[in-house]
């Protein structure tokens, strides 16, 4: 993940590596390191690239068409990739009219491509409108909890639906348990990271633009003002004014994803007391995906909560820690015996054939 300054001890992430590591332990030096995928799915977004590789497991390949570190709006792949990308199973974007590249690859291959936000509507999920301003909020809506879940369910449907095609009908099974480990997991990331939120006594954010909206609103961070509708365009001298009169304590960014000149805006919150703090939700690895809502809230909670006694902080933050560590090593646990019961039904099924 992204390193930020933490204030906490490493005692959490050495129980969380010996916790998961101990109850798979056995199988993984015993596990095949043959497996080939037989499924290719592409996407356009690197968080549907994550949730894809977790729930698809060995038996999926996964190609994000965006490089990292690219423009994602203004990306156009080489026509011979965009050509191989005609050979893969099925592609799956986030929405239409969003991305150029997403545009492209729905008008080449309709017939094989799903529109996540779509299939979202279509199980009844809705999007929520932006705070102030008139207008849905269609990023990054696989951060809010519903929708993830309801993703989760697509996703795995899909690669069902591929996997008895093509005669590996045993693979159903493999993608039901993942979808629940992970159903599972990213609850209780939310839940931990929203109990968090609660008990350092609620937190009331500005964003700059409504990358992280729903990512905050599940967690129960409310959302007081967002700059700019779109995190291309910069926000105007007046709506950047405008944190000053609602002492706002704190503007939270997500680098990754914005568009932004960040000196120029830090340079323009200074004079009004306003921190700066860059969120970037992009998981660097697939598993950060279901973490990213506990580092978040402690983030949040650490540099932008209201100024309280010190001997009051002291002894919550006692407390909290406590709670933090054992919320990780249960959440560790649960984890690392599901990792093994799957490692295990994947090697059982290899030696079967």
């Amino acid at each position: 993940m992204v390193k930020r300054s933490k204030t906490y001890s490493l005692l959490p992430v050495f129980l969380v590596i010996v916790t998961i590591s101990y109850p798979a332990m056995g199988v993984l030096i015993t596990h095949s390191q043959q497996d080939r995928a037989i499924i290719s799915i592409v996407t356009t977004h690197p968080v549907l690239a994550s949730l894809i590789k977790i729930l698809g497991d060995g038996g999926v390949e996964v190609i994000d068409l965006i490089p990292p570190g690219v423009d994602p709006h203004e990306y156009e792949p080489p026509l011979d990739i965009i050509r191989k990308v005609g050979d893969s199973d099925v592609i799956i974007i986030d929405a239409l009219h969003h991305l150029p590249i997403s545009d492209r690859l729905y008008s080449l291959y309709s017939q094989k491509t799903y529109v996540l936000l779509d299939e979202l509507r279509k199980r009844g999920w809705s999007p929520q409108r932006i705070p102030g301003l008139n207008v849905e909020n269609l990023h990054e809506v696989f951060y809010d909890r519903d929708a993830l879940n309801i993703s989760i369910d697509v996703i795995k449907s899909i690669l069902t639906s591929i996997a008895i095609k093509k005669g590996r009908g045993d693979l159903a099974g493999v993608f039901e348990t993942n979808s629940e480990i992970v159903k599972s997991i990213a609850s209780r990331s939310y839940d931990t990271a929203r109990s968090r939120i609660i008990v350092s006594g609620g937190l009331v954010v500005s964003l700059y633009s409504p990358v992280s909206y729903y990512l905050l609103r599940s967690i129960g961070v409310n959302v007081s003002i967002v700059l700019t509708p779109d995190p291309e365009v910069e926000p105007s001298p007046q709506a950047i004014r405008s944190l000053g009169d609602l002492g706002a304590r704190c503007l939270l960014i997500s680098g990754d994803l914005e568009h932004l000149d960040l000196n120029r805006l830090r340079g323009s919150l200074e004079p009004l007391g306003v921190r700066i703090i860059d969120l970037k939700i992009i998981p660097q690895d697939p598993v950060d995906l279901l973490f990213i809502p506990l580092e978040i809230s402690w983030d949040l909670v650490n540099r932008c909560s209201p100024t309280q006694s010190a001997a009051y902080n002291q002894e919550r933050e006692v407390g909290l820690g406590y709670t933090y560590i054992a919320g990780l090593v249960a959440l560790a646990f649960i984890l690392g015996l599901i990792i093994g019961s799957i490692l295990r039904a994947r090697r059982v099924s290899h030696e079967g054939q």
